[in-house]
């Protein structure tokens, strides 16, 4: 059952991370049709799919309602946010199944585990194209509370943490 969730997790936050960078593809006419024409299809910019909030509701329920009803999926939250405000945000299935209470989007908690590594990921890789972040400088750089020892003679770097290869592990975390 845990890998079922944690698998479920992850699908939520690669199909959120998918609504928030497509782009729709260009409607095409089949080969041959009476309808083609040589104009260039135009695509329709990703903001205007997000903006039909009707439309990504439509998509997020009929999605979800394949989880909770057909997977068995107890429980879960979708929240869609464009320049700081939330499109949508929706809860599925039951927070507490025995009493039939609801998920509430605004107060219903779930521990995303190791989906959390995506959007740290994410954003570090913002800072490093931004210039105020180098993957191979020491990490003690950019860490100012504490200072983390050289691992087998050479300093840990920002790209060894993130492909676990510092030498050191956390599982005792």
């Amino acid at each position: 059952m845990g890998e079922c969730r944690a698998m479920f997790t992850c699908t939520i936050a690669f199909a959120t991370a998918a609504l928030l960078f497509a782009v729709p593809a260009p409607a095409q006419t089949p080969v041959g049709s009476a309808h083609a024409t040589n104009a260039p299809a135009s695509a329709a910019p990703a903001s205007a799919a997000l903006n039909d909030t009707v439309a990504l509701g439509s998509f997020l329920d009929g999605a979800f309602k394949q989880y909770v009803e057909v997977d068995h999926v107890q429980a879960a939250v979708v929240a869609v946010v464009k320049d700081g405000r939330v499109l949508y945000a929706r809860g599925y299935g039951y927070a507490d199944a025995s009493k039939k209470t609801p998920v509430d989007p605004a107060t219903s908690l779930f521990r995303i585990g190791s989906t959390s590594k995506l959007f740290t990921w994410t954003a570090l890789m913002q800072l490093v194209q931004q210039g105020k972040v180098d993957l191979d400088a020491d990490v003690n750089k950019y860490i100012k509370q504490f200072q983390i020892p050289a691992a087998f003679g050479q300093p840990v770097t920002v790209r060894s943490l993130m492909t676990h290869s510092s030498g050191f592990e956390d599982g005792a975390l």
